[in-house]
């Protein structure tokens, strides 16, 4: 082998996502994350960009992307983390986690670092995540080959589940319930 296993091929696959990660999307993660610890931004702005970093992780998640396989094995790793999630952790994984944690937080008037904050927004990552993972069940429910047409659909109803929860939290930042 010219990467020495198996091991070393899926270890260099790795590196290869996170280098086209870091290129794209974590240039928008640096952005986001730097705007969501600035006092200035106010809970309507942190939200409004928190949904829309939702909607573009709907579209790299279930859309059509060039490179699907890359989504499958970032869920994989997410999943069962190989031995070589070391690479995709701390360079995509967790700022990514962070800077949506951050962007939460900042719109409901909490503290990021706040357990139940993260778990929170864990959770509301984790619809996003049901709709990669069971799309092939769902494909058969619907009676489709993919979500090509449904993608705008399947955002709508990520933002209105993700609206509600950012609602339920209003009251954190002296506005009515």
């Amino acid at each position: 082998y010219y990467f020495d296993s198996k091991e070393g091929l899926y270890r260099s696959v790795l590196e290869y996502i996170v280098n086209f990660m870091k290129d794209g999307v974590n240039e928008n993660i640096i952005t986001m994350m730097s705007l969501a610890k600035d006092d200035s931004l106010s809970p309507a702005e942190a939200r409004s960009l928190f949904l829309k970093a939702f909607t573009n992780m709907v579209k790299f998640a279930c859309g059509e992307t060039s490179l699907p396989e890359m989504v499958e094995i970032l869920l994989r790793e997410q999943i069962s983390p190989s031995e070589n999630s070391d690479i995709l952790y701390p360079e995509f994984i967790m700022p990514m986690h962070k800077m949506f944690t951050y962007l939460f937080a900042r719109a409901t008037c909490q503290n990021p670092e706040d357990k139940t904050v993260i778990m929170e927004t864990h959770s509301l990552l984790g619809q996003i995540l049901i709709f990669k993972t069971h799309q092939g069940f769902l494909n058969k429910r619907l009676n489709i080959q993919n979500y090509t047409k449904e993608i705008d659909e399947i955002t709508n109803i990520v933002l209105k589940h993700t609206n509600a929860i950012l609602d339920s939290y209003s009251y954190k930042c002296g506005e009515k319930k």
